[in-house]
């Protein structure tokens, strides 16, 4: 596992060509940034995904960065102790497993 350069509240393990990003603490706004990727590091066609939540999430890529935006979420639906993010690049090169 590994912890997000920007968000020290972020974890991360992967599983395939898959990236699943462990998120501590629900944050305050309905964005989250993530400093281990950026514009360099995925592709266009990149999807995110909260697990358990059906719809895919709004994913904007930076230079040092990538801002993902959540659902809003009451807090009865917020995940109790932790939100899995799924990062998901099918054009993602093999160096980055």
């Amino acid at each position: 596992m590994q912890n997000d350069p920007l968000n020290k509240g972020v974890w991360y393990t992967s599983k395939g060509g898959d990236v699943y990003a462990i998120v501590t603490k629900w944050p305050a706004f309905t964005k989250i940034q993530l400093g281990a990727f950026s514009v360099s590091t995925l592709s266009e066609n990149a999807v995110v995904s909260l697990l358990g939540y059906d719809h895919p999430l709004e994913l904007s890529r930076g230079q040092n960065d990538v801002t993902i935006g959540l659902p809003q979420l009451t807090p009865t639906d917020k995940p109790k102790y932790a939100m899995v993010l799924k990062i998901s690049d099918p054009h993602a090169s093999s160096a980055s497993e």
